[in-house]
């Protein structure tokens, strides 16, 4: 179960970071109180039936979370860090408000075809579904999306 915010957060956006120091901030990230990172991805997805290809690039964009009272401890801590390291980084705080994550990512999920039936998430069931070749789908901790390779792989056997 993921635990749900209920107060304000920092979302610190990183932009132009060269690929190489992204382990070593994210290590100096969580070891100064970071609640999580994610790394801001370019990607083509042409046909959105399965995985996106991602484009590698040299230099990276990246956001981390950080509780709310943590800005004046971590500043200018993270500001040095970057400054030592990757002078051309630039850093960027938005104080933000608690969001429903589940809510968030749901939004972006869409239906998908595979081995000649019709993946659809629950909460997008047609209004005239064709049961014989449809999968509703329930996302969460067994089954995730239906992209998983093994998902995949299963389906097709």
């Amino acid at each position: 179960m993921t635990p749900k915010i209920k107060k304000m957060f920092w979302e610190v956006r990183i932009q132009s970071l060269p690929r190489s120091l992204e382990p070593a901030l994210t290590v100096w990230l969580f070891n100064n109180g970071c609640w999580g990172t994610q790394e801001i991805l370019d990607f083509s997805q042409p046909n959105l039936k399965y995985l996106p290809e991602i484009k590698p690039h040299a230099i990276i964009n990246m956001s981390a979370y950080f509780e709310a009272s943590k800005k004046e401890a971590i500043h200018s801590k993270l500001t040095y860090w970057l400054h030592a390291r990757a002078p051309d980084a630039t850093v960027q705080w938005e104080l933000k408000a608690p969001q429903d994550w589940l809510s968030q990512w749901k939004k972006h999920f869409k239906a998908f075809d595979l081995a000649g039936l019709k993946f659809v998430p629950a909460w997008k069931i047609p209004k005239k579904p064709d049961f014989k070749k449809l999968v509703i789908v329930e996302p969460g901790m067994a089954f995730g999306t239906g992209t998983h390779a093994t998902t995949q792989f299963a389906v097709q056997r």
